[in-house]
């Protein structure tokens, strides 16, 4: 049914019903007469196309009602229309009448929601409840009784509470309650009974990919769904072909991260997830899964640093082409798409296509996100110093670190968890050096590293350079615990300084550019001003020069003739009047006007100086 079909009818628009053979209708009681109930009356039970009824009520006294509510009985005050048409609105909370114990349908607001249990109460007979909102915490407070009892009259509840995936979830299986499902992200309570029977339509659908089953596709013939996976691996190209052939409507697919609900989360459309989980096969390919997991961990990892840049305009721009493109990019280059199908990503983006990546070859990953330390000041010098106001800080004592926000991975190897952070290790292993940041302790990249602020599973295995060299095939003479220096060593070495160089000089060209734009700007402005001034002096000189000796003309010329000076205003601007030479006075206006202009922008640098 289209929005189209739904008007306002008016008591001039009655006839509209029979005429226009309408489908749908709102019915405001305060835009209708008492008058004209008779034939509303009459319009409403002749007509059966009509199949939804949308009453807006708006609070009036209980006897006004009562008669409002008269319009859908008969002359012995028995119903005559099909209750499961009426769809009611309004301020509910504060509204009573006796036709609300028959109502079956109600759209509810955000203010009506916390009044949910005088709802009930109003409403004995209530079967659907309809609400476009998001439902928290606030709204219902922590008692999930309350939650399930609204979710019983909805298809779908859209939720926003503190602990969703974990408290929900565990409130369904201590209750057993098997008619509601949990999307991955915690932020859908499906009620699988209720779109099993098809008693309203839902329009759209967000579910888990383990849960798509438990509905057929002939329930879900009018829902658009978004898929929920874990990771990539979970879903082929193959098995999503097998689901359309089925008859199911995948519109999205939507990659959740318990660790991050940030930009990996936003669903991908179906040609987006079907080229990022292809790459990712390439990725991969070749990999034997009967190898040990360091084995397989290490040559993804490899593959990974070897194939993605980092993305540095996306997250430090410098230029308005550079600032644009990160306003564009800022979701794509922290996901999957921008660093597996263009090459280039930011870290966010690095540790989202390692977890995946990962789970494609069986080895579990999670995302982590936390801060680095950048830089440690005293008390003082960071009062002294002008910080922008949005920088992220923390003030211990007499010391202020200054923080950057940074995400890397927690890796689960032969049971025991490891920190690796391909971000930081992609140039040096592109170059051929052993990776630094890989296989870490908790410790040791709170220590050596300063990342703070980060949770996940505790890493405390530590693993010692000559097995990471074993594993990334870095082969050194030892004597003792030192490593002898090889010509792959000095190889590196050399690759590495060169895109170090490489990227000191693109940073180089980059604030140059922006410098260039810069000074674009300025002289930009500097010629409008010029231009806007130049108007301006000439207007000064002019009302200077001869406002006081056209007073004196037109004086001279009222007292000899007797001629108003108003009749001689019209010829007051010919210069001629005034036997002035045209040539001449442009010339020396146009002097003035540069003498001016100098001095003032003379003075502005003077300013600057100062």
């Amino acid at each position: 049914m289209s929005k189209d079909d739904r008007v306002v009818i008016f008591d001039t628009g009655i006839d509209r019903i029979t005429r226009e053979k309408l489908t749908s209708i709102i019915l405001r009681n305060t835009t209708i007469s008492e008058s004209s109930f008779p034939k509303l009356r009459y319009a409403l039970r002749t007509n059966p196309q009509l199949k939804r009824i949308e009453v807006i009520c708006i609070e009036e006294n209980k006897e006004t009602l009562d008669k409002f509510f008269g319009i859908f009985r008969d002359e012995n005050g028995n119903i005559a229309i099909d209750l499961n048409k009426i769809v009611l609105r309004g301020e509910l909370k504060s509204l009573d009448n006796d036709f609300f114990t028959l109502v079956r349908n109600i759209e509810i607001e955000d203010y009506d929601i916390k009044e949910w249990d005088k709802i009930q109460e109003k409403f004995p007979s209530l079967k659907n409840v309809i609400y476009t909102g998001i439902i928290s915490e606030n709204d219902l407070g922590k008692d999930l009784t309350k939650l399930f009892s609204l979710s019983k009259y909805m298809d779908v509840v859209k939720l926003d509470f503190p602990r969703t995936d974990t408290s929900v979830r565990d409130f369904i299986k201590e209750n057993n309650l098997f008619g509601y499902i949990l999307s991955a992200d915690g932020k859908s309570l499906i009620n699988l009974a209720r779109i099993r029977n098809r008693r309203i339509d839902v329009p759209e659908l967000k579910i888990n990919l383990s849960d798509l089953t438990k509905i057929k596709p002939y329930q879900l013939k009018n829902t658009e769904v978004t898929v929920v996976i874990d990771d990539a691996s979970q879903l082929s190209r193959e098995k999503l072909e097998e689901y359309k052939h089925q008859g199911y409507k995948i519109k999205k697919i939507e990659i959740f991260s318990k660790e991050n609900n940030k930009s990996q989360n936003q669903p991908y459309d179906l040609r987006t997830y079907i080229q990022i989980r292809e790459r990712l096969e390439e990725l991969v390919e070749g990999i034997p899964l009967h190898i040990s997991q360091k084995e397989r961990f290490a040559e993804v990892y490899k593959r990974i640093c070897q194939s993605i840049v980092y993305d540095t305009p996306a997250v430090y721009p410098e230029t308005a082409t550079e600032k644009q493109y990160s306003v564009n990019e800022s979701s794509n280059c922290r996901n999957l798409k921008n660093g597996l199908l263009k090459g280039k990503c930011v870290c966010a983006g690095y540790a989202d296509i390692l977890r995946n990546a990962l789970a494609m070859v069986g080895i579990e990953a999670k995302y982590i996100s936390g801060d680095v330390i950048d830089e440690v000041i005293s008390a003082k010098d960071f009062d002294k110093r002008k910080f922008k106001k949005d920088v992220n800080f923390e003030k211990i004592g007499d010391k202020v670190f200054i923080l950057g926000s940074h995400a890397w991975n927690k890796v689960k190897l032969d049971d025991k968890w490891y920190n690796v952070d391909v971000t930081w290790d992609a140039v040096k292993v592109r170059s051929g050096m052993n990776p630094t940041y890989c296989l870490r302790t908790d410790e040791e990249i709170q220590k050596k590293e300063k990342k703070i602020k980060f949770k996940g599973p505790e890493c405390v295995t530590k693993v010692d350079r000559e097995e990471i060299a074993e594993m990334f095939n870095i082969s050194h003479f030892r004597i003792g615990k030192v490593e002898i220096p090889n010509m792959r060593d000095v190889k590196g070495v050399l690759r590495y300084t060169r895109e170090d160089l490489a990227d000191f000089g693109s940073s180089i060209k980059r604030k140059f550019l922006k410098f260039k734009e810069r000074m674009q700007n300025i002289f930009k402005r500097e010629k409008n001003l010029l231009l806007d001034e130049s108007d301006e002096e000439y207007d000064e000189y002019y009302d200077d020069q001869y406002d006081s000796d056209d007073d004196q003309i037109d004086d001279t010329a009222e007292q000899e003739d007797g001629t108003s000076r108003s009749s001689t205003q019209e010829n007051s601007w010919d210069l001629s009047n005034w036997k002035i030479d045209r040539t001449e006075f442009s010339k020396e206006t146009d002097k003035i006007a540069r003498r001016t202009n100098d001095g003032r922008r003379e003075s502005d640098r003077e300013d600057e100086i100062k």
